[in-house]
């Protein structure tokens, strides 16, 4: 779970937001929309793959396109249900129907999926969530970053899970109530917030340095096309998601 971090994938996200804040949204969507084709892109490559799979990765491709005009258009009812259920439907059609071969189907529509789960739809959360506050979405994103920073830091020094919650609920709640007010954020709010990302944070990381491990990616020596967007963007994935939900079903914020 160790290695260096990397900050590409985070530039270009610090960049979308500063477009949403001053440049217009949708020079902020489609940048987002980029970054997630490039990093499906990326992930595809690695996976394990078979010819036959072809016209499924051309949906996965095609879909992100998809995505991020729901999120640009606010289109929030077809949005939810674009990957879990439209897409997640035409992809395995399109894996079964690419050939006669059936060996190893089923990880091909496991592993397409999952990439476009965690690239695409994940993703386009932390975009939308600047569409109603930058803010928030500098928020997440800050968080996300510091307590990926902080657990490497804890990991190094011997610590285990529960000594990287602990050292970094405290610098996410300083900066929670930094930006909670430009978010729009109460103070329960804050407290909500903070609480939630370290976890969160924790878990993606948990899983996704397997996921990388898998697929042959060294955290110690990223390359371009060899994990470094996926890399760059581990610390986000599994938060971005949660806290957009979870604010704009417990609160009138989103």
């Amino acid at each position: 779970m160790s290695g260096r971090p990397s900050l590409r994938a985070p530039l270009i996200l610090l960049v979308a937001l500063a477009l949403a804040r001053w440049g217009g949204f949708g020079w902020a969507v489609w940048l987002v929309a980029l970054l997630s084709l490039a990093a499906l892109r990326e992930y595809l490559s690695l996976a394990d793959l078979r010819p036959e799979d072809r016209w499924a990765m051309l949906a996965c491709y095609l879909a992100v396109p998809l995505v991020f005009r729901l999120v640009q258009t606010d289109w929030y009812g077809f949005f939810i249900v674009s990957v879990p259920v439209w897409v997640f439907v035409l992809v395995p059609v399109l894996a079964a129907a690419g050939g006669r071969e059936t060996r190893g189907l089923v990880f091909s529509i496991g592993a397409l999926d999952f990439g476009l789960f965690l690239l695409v739809y994940c993703l386009a959360h932390f975009v939308y969530l600047a569409r109603f506050s930058p803010a928030l979405a500098l928020l997440v994103l800050l968080a996300a970053l510091l307590c990926d920073a902080l657990f490497r830091m804890v990991r190094r020094a011997g610590g285990g899970g529960l000594l990287t919650l602990v050292a970094s609920w405290p610098p996410v709640f300083l900066l929670a109530a930094v930006l909670g007010r430009p978010a729009g954020l109460t103070g329960f709010e804050v407290l909500w917030v903070t609480a939630m990302l370290p976890p969160l944070v924790l878990l993606g990381d948990f899983t996704l340095s397997r996921v990388e491990t898998d697929l042959g990616i060294d955290a110690t020596q990223l390359e371009p096309g060899r994990g470094r967007l996926i890399h760059g963007l581990r610390p986000l994935l599994f938060a971005a998601p949660i806290v957009f939900h979870t604010l704009r079903y417990a609160t009138e914020l989103l």
